[in-house]
């Protein structure tokens, strides 16, 4: 799989507006955190679109941090505050002089930690419930290292909102007055030698990435395929007792038909090895080519004696030459089946009377006009038979029908009900072109970050020293699956995340709605680099083998 980084930079013009504007009273009007800048020429595009960039949301929260803002300045304390799950929220300010920093936190819900960051050999905690403290005496090494500070509040136990993971409040710090020409310096600084990972870097990572997440979704198939094997086995546990019952009836001399030219420990034609039928003989390999015929259910049954026919008959075979006495057989009759739905492969036992000694057919109503006939190894006895459901690729889950043709006198048994559950496959989606709307890709909303769709990596960054900011990325908001297919799993791994993260936050598993959405999250930026919340994603499907799932990926 080719995959291709999403860089989202930014750009030197804008730091240096950024910086010139702080220096100007740290009030910037008209300009947000850069988070979606093009791609530069020469950058490979998504397979079959265009390369896609998220706008700036029109109408979004106008609060400091989040994307679609107007304006960004240093915080005024107190401030409030709402984490949830893995996140954090942050709040950035400046310390120019020595002096204290006072940091309190009152705090309703969970227990949370709260971090004071800055240029202290190690980040300063506190965790605490309803009220945390924090202080320290800032020195003039401190200030000569950096005047830029962060407090940081995240839950001690990073469990989901569902399960109690949540907690809010306000934050209020206290800290000596700010030398604004200092802080100035700072953020110029920061803004024009923040590191920015490489090309090969970025490229590297998402390519990890991308074969560790194929790598779980394979997991996921073979875990689903030891599953398969294992209800198979159960089945065959099952049907075992029956069957040995009913070849010790015939002293060994049943004999499976079907498969001509099979050796076995006889030597005998069709017979595999005694034993065997818990394992080769049921396991469903040897099942030949499925061959399907039109449902014919109005075939005249063979032609039953009443009793006075059969007496008269004897009559005159006894007074005259013809032949003798000829008896009559009833119409074969299903009394039950050892289970009442399976997917191909399963065994079935057929549980009924005169089924007749010479053999006959296994007839399975799959679908409207499906009717197909049983071609695999058959184990038939007057009163019970052994079959496996037909290998029947590209059909959906049916309320079926089991029938028996009798070879003798091709009479028939009745209809029995069968569901037939279709063997499960999986794929894997990217993203959709929603043609319905006219609208190709835009089956997803980023919030203010940018994505390469084609190589599924979703981009957030923030260059902002006193914010950070949150938000949910919306998947397959448009898209639904058809014929049976349904959302089996969402995979997410992130490529960077430095000061933030995302997970998922929810996702319709088991419906034919694929949609997901993204909880991020991205502290403001505190160091010498941004902060970084990237990630790729992929979504599993599953449904009926050999059926179109009705959703558009190129």
């Amino acid at each position: 799989m080719s995959h291709k980084t999403c860089r989202t930079k930014v750009p030197n013009k804008t730091r240096t507006i950024f910086a010139a504007l702080l220096i100007a009273g740290l009030v910037i009007v008209g300009i947000a955190p850069v988070l979606a800048e093009g791609e530069k020429p020469g950058d490979v595009e998504s397979r079959g679109m265009p390369q896609l960039q998220r706008p700036m949301q029109p109408g979004a929260p106008t609060q400091p941090g989040v994307p679609g803002q107007s304006t960004a300045q240093l915080p005024t304390f107190p401030q409030k505050f709402d984490v949830q799950g893995p996140e954090s929220d942050s709040f950035g300010f400046a310390v120019t002089q020595p002096g204290q920093i006072l940091v309190e936190v009152q705090s309703q819900g969970a227990p949370v930690i709260v971090t004071l960051q800055g240029p202290a050999p190690q980040p300063i905690s506190q965790q605490g419930a309803g009220q945390v403290r924090l202080t320290y005496n800032v020195t003039p090494q401190d200030v000569q290292k950096t005047v830029l500070w962060g407090v940081q509040i995240r839950l001690a136990q990073p469990v989901p909102p569902q399960l109690g993971g949540r907690a809010g409040g306000s934050v209020m710090v206290q800290s000596p007055p700010v030398n604004q020409a200092a802080v100035q310096q700072a953020v110029h600084a920061l803004t024009t030698q923040q590191k920015q990972p490489t090309p090969q870097e970025q490229q590297q990572a998402v390519e990890q990435a991308a074969a560790q997440i194929e790598q779980s979704f394979q997991l996921r198939k073979t875990q689903f395929d030891r599953q398969q094997l294992d209800r198979r086995a159960a089945l065959h546990a099952q049907i075992q007792p029956q069957l040995d019952q009913l070849q010790s009836r015939m002293g060994g001399q049943v004999r499976p038909r079907g498969l001509e030219g099979t050796e076995g420990s006889s030597g005998e034609p069709g017979t595999p090895p005694e034993g065997e039928i818990g394992t080769r003989a049921l396991r469903g390999d040897l099942l030949p080519s499925t061959i399907q015929k039109p449902m014919d259910l109005q075939r005249a049954p063979a032609i039953v004696q009443s009793p006075q026919t059969a007496t008269s008959q004897q009559a005159i075979g006894t007074a005259g030459s013809g032949p003798g006495p000829q008896s009559v057989m009833p119409n074969p009759a299903i009394a039950s089946l050892s289970v009442g739905q399976g997917q191909p492969g399963d065994p079935l036992m057929i549980n009924g009377s005169a089924f007749g000694a010479s053999g006959g057919e296994v007839h399975f109503i799959l679908g409207p006009n499906k009717d197909i006939v049983y071609q695999g190894q058959t184990w038939w006895y007057d009163n019970q038979i052994l079959v496996n459901v037909p290998d029947a690729t590209g059909l959906r889950a049916y309320n079926g029908f089991v029938y028996l043709i009798r070879n003798s006198d091709n009479a028939k048994t009745q209809l029995v009900p069968f569901h037939f559950d279709p063997t499960q496959e999986y794929r894997s989606i990217i993203y959709t072109q929603d043609k319905k709307i006219g609208n190709p890709g835009q089956d997803y909303k980023i919030v203010g970050g940018s994505t390469n769709l084609g190589h599924h990596q979703i981009s957030h960054e923030d260059a902002n020293p006193f914010w950070g900011f949150k938000g949910n990325d919306e998947f397959f908001t448009n898209a639904r699956l058809s014929n049976d297919w349904v959302l089996d799993d969402v995979y997410l791994t992130p490529t960077f995340f430095k000061r933030g993260g995302a997970y998922i936050q929810e996702k319709k598993t088991g419906t034919n709605w694929p949609y997901f959405n993204v909880r991020f999250w991205i502290d403001g930026c505190f160091g010498d680099t941004a902060s970084y919340s990237k990630y790729i994603y992929l979504v599993s499907i599953k449904g009926p083998k050999g059926i179109p799932d009705g959703i558009v990926v190129p």
